[in-house]
């Protein structure tokens, strides 16, 4: 139950491995090969071999044997993203090396323009990342950009070979497809509900936007509410000084009740969260935050399921994981309760869920979805969603559902990282029967509606039970 390296800043040659590794393996890194180099002392560093044309590369992550663990996290963030750049990379490759070239003029010549200049972009970004001298929020942009450039690479290679009139311009790579350009100074990230927003960069000195549609369902750019823009650490901000901002007596972050939890459960001391903090000065409070949240994340979910040497049985655990939930704030709640479902069904059931595929605004005909959908999880033909309100299902959550109904009633398809899967059935979780309680009427429509390809799981009694019916489901939650 110790920290990834063992210690605050360092820990034995094995523990530095093991630590990669387990990072690794939790962002789904499957190309990136830690190696021990006792010459590095403390430093960490990224080395990527491109691929042949239309093939993908390899990642070499050499760490000295004296690495912080907050520089093991950040240089893992970095190979999640030169591994995203390099697999848009070998695909554009294929389909650039392919086909036949169209004459200028059509929507074909068009999409080919448009993905050499995403080529282009994409080696520039890898050269950038490679180097090792961007900080966590040039490599939090970027993370921000490749989801866009996925979209864009969807779009134009539907596109290559359309004989047909094109547009007659050429657009532009940072915007999404079918979106207005980026507005100066700003640049366009996924929500967590896969919508397309904008964000102002930290450096720009312009009023910061948000995008919205009009009453005639177009896009505009409209001024950020004030306390919803980010909030940045000035330039030579202490690590000490970040986290009394981030956690103390009168702070507003969500970190403080985070942080509360740690050492209520004894999994971190403030010299090892001062160590696994990234350096703060002008870094975005969120980012700082989302990186000490995940840097701790195995921890906390491990406590789920041990008292010290003892493994908690199956009840213990959900009543485990809900008391260290308690007064979390809400995404943090839904977080670390989707990371306990994954090793609770595995530990307790054997069932193996793949995380986080993703469902395409546009694969099904008759869909109607503003940007593509985030599920939990799937298993086998079944999508899998947690959710962890106890007071039941808000409108978002409520709309975002009835999308995953009705990708499966329509044989949608989900794309992981390696495959894509047909999705014929979801399975909405609650892990707090106040939830379920809270939901009844939207469930009950559900089932009527989607009485084939819907089923909910409540936590009750110590352990998992499922209802496909409205009945079957209000006597799980009289028990």
């Amino acid at each position: 139950e110790g920290g990834l390296l063992g210690g605050a800043t360092g820990g034995a040659t094995g523990a530095v491995l093991d630590g990669a590794r387990g990072l690794l393996k939790r962002r789904a890194i499957l190309r990136c090969h830690p190696t021990l180099d006792e010459s590095l002392g403390e430093r960490a560093v990224i080395s990527y071999q491109r691929g042949e044309p239309g093939t993908r590369g390899q990642i070499t992550l050499r760490l000295g044997p004296g690495v912080s663990q907050a520089s093991l996290v950040a240089h893992v963030e970095a190979a999640l993203q030169i591994e995203r750049y390099d697999t848009l990379l070998a695909r554009l490759d294929r389909a650039l090396g392919g086909g036949t070239q169209l004459a200028p003029g059509t929507a074909g010549f068009e999409a080919r323009v448009e993905c050499t200049k995403l080529k282009a972009l994409l080696e520039e970004r890898l050269r950038l990342l490679e180097g090792g001298t961007l900080g966590p929020e040039e490599i939090s942009r970027l993370g921000a950009e490749i989801d866009v450039l996925q979209d864009n690479l969807k779009h134009y290679l539907g596109r290559i070979d359309d004989a047909g009139p094109g547009a007659g311009q050429i657009a532009q790579p940072e915007a999404p497809a079918g979106y207005p350009a980026t507005p100066s100074g700003h640049h366009y990230y996924r929500t967590q509900t896969g919508e397309w927003d904008i964000r102002r960069n930290p450096e720009a000195r312009v009023t910061p936007l948000t995008l919205v549609k009009n009453s005639d369902g177009a896009w505009d750019f409209v001024v950020r509410e004030v306390g919803e823009e980010r909030v940045y650490f000035p330039p030579g901000t202490t690590r000490k000084v970040a986290l009394g901002k981030l956690s103390g007596q009168e702070s507003t972050s969500s970190f403080k009740a985070y942080r509360e939890m740690l050492e209520r459960y004894r999994l971190a001391s403030e010299d090892e969260i001062l160590g696994a903090m990234m350096e703060p000065g002008g870094v975005g409070e969120d980012v700082v935050r989302h990186g000490l949240k995940e840097h701790f994340r195995d921890r906390v979910v491990a406590r789920m399921f041990a008292a010290g040497d003892r493994a908690l049985g199956e009840s213990e655990s959900i009543a485990r994981m809900r008391q260290m939930l308690e007064g979390l704030n809400p995404a943090d709640r839904g977080n670390l309760a989707e990371a306990w479902y994954a090793t609770y069904r595995a530990k307790y059931y054997g069932e193996d869920l793949a995380a986080h595929p993703r469902l395409p605004k546009d694969n099904v005909f008759g869909l109607k979805l503003e940007g593509d959908r985030l599920p939990d999880f799937v298993e086998g033909d079944t999508l899998v969603e947690v959710k962890s309100t106890q007071a039941g299902l808000g409108p978002r959550d409520a709309k975002q559902i009835e999308d995953f109904l009705k990708a499966a009633k329509a044989r949608a398809n989900l794309i992981l990282k390696e495959e894509t899967r047909q999705v014929k059935r979801v399975r909405l979780v609650f892990t707090e029967v106040e939830g379920a309680q809270g939901s009844l009427s939207q469930l009950d429509r559900w089932f009527g509606d989607f009485k084939a390809f819907f089923e909910v799981e409540v936590l009750v009694g110590g352990k998992s039970q499922r209802a496909t019916t409205t009945a079957q489901l209000k006597a799980l939650l009289s028990k």
